[in-house]
C-alpha cells in the first residue's frame, strides 16, 4: 500500500520536474539509505523501473538526472532464499571499503577511535531474542520480549520500515504503537531503546518450535581483530562455524553501511551482514536473515 500510494507517485513526481523536486530527491535518498539491504533492493528497483521508462519531453522544462547517492554459533539455517542482486559494486577486497575514515594507513596510527571492539549499551537490561520465523513461504524476523528471565512469556515487535523501530504485533492489532527505537552507530553497533511505552496488549506464551534459529552469535562464538593490508589496518570480525573454532566466517567493516559484511558471501552477490549488540548484558552479534553461499574456511589465529 506504502509503495502504490505514496512511494512510486512520488518517484514519478520527481521524475516529471515539479517544483521542488530537489528536495522530493533529498527525501527519496534519505528513505532508501535508512532501509537494510534487502528493501533497498525492492525500492531501487521500482526507482529504476520507473526513471528509466522514456518520458515525453517538455520544451519548457529540463529535468536533471536524479543522482541518489538494524546456539550462538553461526551454523547453517534451514531458509527460504531468493537470490537477489546486490546493489554494491563487486570489487576485490584489497578495494572494499572496509575501514572507518578515521582509520590512517599508519601502522602506528592503529590505535585509533574504533580499535576496541565495540561495547553498545541499551536503554536497560531487558532479556530479549531476535529470531527466525516462516511467513508466507518465506523466512523474516522477529524481535521477541520476554517478560521474565524464565521466558515462559513474550511481545512479539515486527520492525517497522518507515519509522525505523520495532513495533509490538498485538498492540497495533488495537490501534496502539508500543515501539521499541533501535539505534544503528558508526563504529557497526547496534543499540536498543527498550523504554518505550506500556503494552496495552497481552504477552505470547513462548515456543520455541513457532519459531527458527536465533540470529544472535554468543560469546565466545565470535572474535574482533585487525588485519595489515597494504600498509592499512582493517578491523575483521570472525565467526566460528564450529565449537572447536577450527572452521571460520570472516567479516570486513563497511563503514558507508556501518556493518560488518562476508568477504567470500560478498563476491558472489550475497550480502551476510553483521553489528555488534547488547543482548543478556554481554556483547553479541545480530546476524541478518541471509545465508552464507560460501563456504567456512579454516581458521588461522592472527599472527599480528
Amino acid at each position: 500500500m506504502f509503495k502504490v500510494d505514496f512511494y512510486v507517485p512520488l518517484i514519478k513526481a520527481v521524475r516529471s520536474g515539479i517544483n521542488g523536486h530537489q528536495k522530493l530527491k533529498a527525501l527519496i535518498l534519505s528513505f532508501i539509505n535508512s532501509l537494510e539491504i534487502d528493501e533497498r533492493l525492492c525500492y531501487l528497483n521500482i526507482l529504476a523501473n520507473i526513471t528509466l521508462v522514456p518520458a515525453a519531453a517538455d520544451p519548457s522544462t529540463s529535468t536533471p538526472k536524479t543522482n541518489l547517492s538494524s546456539s550462538g554459533i553461526a551454523r547453517s539455517r534451514k531458509r527460504i532464499v531468493k537470490n537477489v542482486k546486490q546493489e554494491e559494486d563487486e570489487t576485490p577486497l584489497k578495494n572494499l571499503k572496509l575501514s572507518y575514515p578515521a582509520e590512517t594507513s599508519s601502522i602506528d596510527s592503529s590505535l585509533s577511535l574504533f580499535d576496541q571492539q565495540p561495547s553498545p549499551q541499551n536503554s536497560s537490561d531487558v532479556n530479549f531474542d531476535i529470531v527466525e520465523y516462516s511467513h508466507n513461504g518465506k523466512l523474516d524476523r522477529k524481535l521477541l520480549v520476554f517478560t521474565s528471565n524464565d521466558q515462559q512469556q513474550c511481545y512479539e515487535f515486527l520492525f517497522n520500515r518507515i519509522k525505523c523501530c520495532y513495533r509490538c504485533i498485538k498492540c497495533l492489532a488495537q490501534k496502539k504503537h508500543t515501539d521499541i527505537k533501535a539505534t544503528i552507530h558508526d563504529d557497526g553497533s547496534k543499540t536498543f531503546d527498550f523504554n518505550g511505552e506500556e503494552h496495552v496488549c497481552e504477552p505470547y506464551y513462548y515456543v520455541p518450535e513457532s519459531y527458527e534459529s536465533s540470529l544472535i552469535i554468543k560469546s565466545p562464538n565470535f572474535l574482533y581483530t585487525k588485519r595489515l593490508n597494504n600498509g592499512k589496518m582493517f578491523r575483521v570480525l570472525i565467526i566460528f562455524a564450529d565449537e572447536e573454532k577450527n572452521m571460520c566466517y570472516q567479516f570486513g567493516f563497511d563503514s558507508y553501511e556501518k556493518h560488518f559484511t562476508c568477504h567470500r558471501c560478498k563476491r558472489q552477490k550475497r550480502t551476510v551482514m553483521a553489528r555488534f549488540i547488547q543482548h543478556n548484558g554481554e556483547t553479541s552479534i545480530e546476524l541478518n536473515s541471509l545465508q552464507h553461499i560460501c563456504e567456512p574456511q579454516k581458521y588461522i589465529p592472527d599472527t599480528l
